[in-house]
């Protein structure tokens, strides 16, 4: 049997496009993150449409070249949430930020706590009877100390929906 036979064709988008850090599923195509700029990726043929780019340094470009580097110092998109088919939250560079794919514009809506870079995930919590709307992230950094923090982002006006 031949290395890979059994893998499906979605699969195989991580070996075609070297480099290219995927995000999400939005409908058919995959947000995916590469040298500081957003793209989706139609699965179809491979091709990307550019939708914007994270305002960044000249030593954060140059360090991105590194992978190694990249993900010592966590200068990549880390938790990211698809609400609906138009706005995504990115957790990246102390911030969460707010992506429209529409306007193809990004913005922070959410600064983290001093010390803290990015959370790993975030969660979206609706349809709960007694709970608003509402986006969250929490943090394991401190559990030695048997305390968890989750925090909750309330600045939700730039959603479209």
């Amino acid at each position: 049997m031949k290395f890979g036979a059994n893998i499906s064709d979605k699969y195989k988008i991580s070996h075609i496009e070297k480099g290219f850090k995927p995000l999400c599923f939005i409908k058919s195509d995959l947000l995916v993150f590469d040298n500081m700029s957003l793209f989706l990726m139609d699965l179809d043929n491979y091709s990307k449409i550019h939708i914007c780019d994270f305002k960044t340094t000249l030593k954060q470009k140059l360090l991105y070249k590194s992978r190694l580097l990249t993900r010592l110092l966590r200068i990549e998109p880390r938790g990211v949430l698809n609400i609906d088919d138009i706005n995504v939250l990115i957790s990246f560079k102390g911030n969460i930020y707010h992506l429209n794919l529409e306007s193809k514009k990004l913005l922070s809506v959410h600064k983290f706590r001093n010390g803290m870079s990015a959370p790993l995930v975030l969660t979206s919590i609706k349809n709960i009877t007694g709970f608003d709307k509402q986006y969250c992230y929490g943090e394991y950094f401190l559990l030695f100390i048997n305390t968890l923090r989750a925090y909750r982002i309330k600045n939700t006006r730039f959603l479209t929906k």
